[in-house]
């Protein structure tokens, strides 16, 4: 290390071979401030590199952090989807339980920082506009409601650590972009006449689509901002709604899109991102692609 030089803040990072995963670890070893060690990732673009650990075994989470030595840690590692209607219990285990043993081993430390990717589906989508921080949780999945209790978790443990641990929760809305094949916007991007996209409510589906690169630079913000807080809940997304047909009618500008259009019910998921802008100094620009 060059002398003089501050001693880069150790980010252990969970869930480091997801699409999410990949993107962050990147970003984050183009910066020298950052010494990263990625959990399950890979060593192409070099850095630390851990096995994939089983985060629904506590002894292993812990002796991953007592290894690591972090001083901080972004939290991504989760199950999610049909694995958490398949078996619940487990899935409890590992995005509830599990994140609650990383944020306590990592108080234990000191003065330390943990990011945590939360979801937007913890609202659910009964909204009439941009949702606030402060609204109603009404989550209807079981990942969603598993995500709201890990946050729960993480607000008390920040809160019970005497200041040596500073959390934050962020809110992820619909994101899109290089490795998010299964988004709505890639879908309609890959879209061609023997593969038609089903979108369902033209109207009245409404979603706020936010670039992976915007998350990833949110990430980043919340590893060193100042809360003035032990715990702060933020929504990250574009702050902009779109309808599938305002989507569809965005996407053609650029290249043709196939679809079939059916009705369905009312449907609304956007973030007010207010907080975001204060607290973190968020600026969502790649999200510009699709809105």
């Amino acid at each position: 290390m060059t002398a003089g030089r501050p001693t880069p803040t150790r980010v252990l990072v969970t869930g480091a071979s997801g699409r999410l995963g990949r993107r962050l670890v990147a970003a984050l070893r183009l910066k020298p401030e950052y010494d990263v060690v990625a959990v399950g990732g890979t060593t192409e673009s070099g850095g630390g590199v851990l096995p994939r650990v089983d985060l629904a075994d506590a002894d292993l989470v812990r002796r991953m952090v007592d290894d690591a030595k972090p001083d901080a840690i972004v939290h991504l590692g989760a199950s999610v989807g049909a694995r958490c209607d398949e078996d619940p219990e487990m899935a409890a285990r590992i995005n509830v339980d599990g994140t609650g043993v990383l944020a306590r081993s990592l108080a234990s430390r000191g003065q330390t920082r943990f990011v945590f990717a939360s979801t937007a589906a913890v609202y659910g989508d009964g909204f009439s506009g941009p949702v606030p921080e402060s609204a109603v949780t009404a989550p209807s999945s079981t990942y969603g409601r598993q995500k709201l209790r890990a946050e729960d978790v993480l607000a008390l443990t920040a809160r019970e650590s005497d200041a040596s641990l500073t959390s934050v929760a962020l809110r992820i809305f619909n994101v899109f972009g290089p490795g998010f094949d299964a988004s709505l916007v890639e879908r309609l991007r890959q879209s061609t006449p023997d593969r038609p996209v089903e979108l369902r409510a033209m109207d009245e589906f409404v979603r706020d689509y936010v670039h992976v690169d915007d998350v990833v630079d949110a990430i980043v913000l919340s590893l060193a901002v100042d809360l003035g807080m032990p715990h702060a809940t933020v929504n990250i997304g574009s702050g902009i709604g779109l309808t599938s047909r305002q989507l569809v009618q965005n996407l053609a500008r650029v290249s043709p899109v196939y679809y079939s259009a059916t009705p369905g019910r009312p449907s609304s998921s956007v973030a007010d991102i207010g907080r975001a802008r204060r607290l973190l100094g968020f600026d969502p620009r790649s999200s510009g692609a699709v809105t």
